[in-house]
């Protein structure tokens, strides 16, 4: 007798699975309730399904677990609305989302594109902007690499090379070590844009170990620091104070990692403190101190 598999193709004139079909259903003379079907197990096999049952109890009668969440960026519109996918979005007039004006494809900044820009075929087009941002050889990525070396010496010295950090125009200042930023810029870009390298550098070097104090000739020659003969006086950040004042009463908690919290008088690192900007659960400490927020 030939067995059907489930999901073997059933021909209209198979005899042998309407026979099979036949004996399987409830009307056949072999047919166990499910009541019953038990009793015909061996007794071991009971005993562990009945432990099993026993077990899916128990793990229905638990909490639910709550699975953390958190706000990310999706690629493309939502889903099951008109915006899902990838589309060319048009200007709106005077910035009024219910007055669309032009379409305008997906692309680069003309002023710094020149000839020839990248062209955007699939998806959103960030993939080929991020990669191109950061190609040596175009107009873009010699510019980001100093933007960003410009940016992290900022938060280093309290300034940045080019002291105008968010204006590297025609109307903000010239750098003051221009050859240093092509350089640092240049060691940037070889290192794989490693910011982490780029840190190492800078503090290692000669002109971040300076003292704070300097003598009177040298004030009177440079009082505003512009060639950076000393270390300038920095503002201590929010962070390193709550953190600092833990640390010398031995009650800081150093453990990495773990939930935020809200509660100011929780001796965790200070990094860990929410900043909730939304609704009345926040901790005022970082803007008793002018923190970030």
């Amino acid at each position: 007798m030939r067995t059907r598999w489930f999901d073997e193709p059933r021909r209209d004139d198979d005899h042998v699975a309407d026979l099979y079909d036949e004996l399987l259903s409830p009307r056949s003379p072999y047919w166990v309730a499910a009541a019953d079907r038990s009793q015909l197990l061996p007794q071991e096999v009971r005993d562990r399904l009945a432990a099993q049952r026993d077990e899916l109890e128990s793990l229905k009668n638990k909490p639910v677990v709550v699975i953390p969440q958190a706000v990310v960026v999706q690629e493309g519109g939502p889903l099951g609305t008109k915006h899902a996918g990838f589309h060319d979005a048009p200007v709106f007039l005077r910035g009024n989302p219910a007055t669309p004006g032009k379409t305008v494809p997906r692309g680069f900044p003309q002023v710094l594109a020149r000839l020839n820009p990248p062209k955007i075929s699939t998806g959103s087009g960030r993939r080929e902007l991020a990669e191109w941002l950061t190609r040596p050889d175009s107009a873009a990525g010699g510019l980001t690499a100093r933007v960003m070396v410009n940016r992290i010496w900022q938060h280093h010295f309290g300034e940045g090379l080019v002291r105008t950090s968010t204006n590297f125009g025609v109307r903000g200042e010239r750098p003051g070590h221009p050859e240093l930023l092509d350089h640092l810029s240049r060691r940037f870009i070889d290192s794989g844009w490693s910011i982490k390298a780029m840190h190492r550098l800078i503090v290692l070097s000669s002109v971040y170990q300076q003292s704070t104090f300097a003598s009177d000739a040298t004030r009177a020659a440079d009082p505003e620091n512009c060639w950076l003969a000393r270390m300038p006086r920095r503002r201590l950040e929010a962070e390193a104070i709550r953190d600092s004042l833990l640390s010398v009463s031995g009650l800081l908690d150093a453990t990495p990692g773990g939930p935020g919290f809200l509660d100011v008088a929780v001796p965790r690192r200070t990094p860990y403190l929410m900043s909730v900007r939304t609704g009345s659960k926040t901790a005022d400490f970082n803007s008793l101190f002018d923190g970030l927020a």
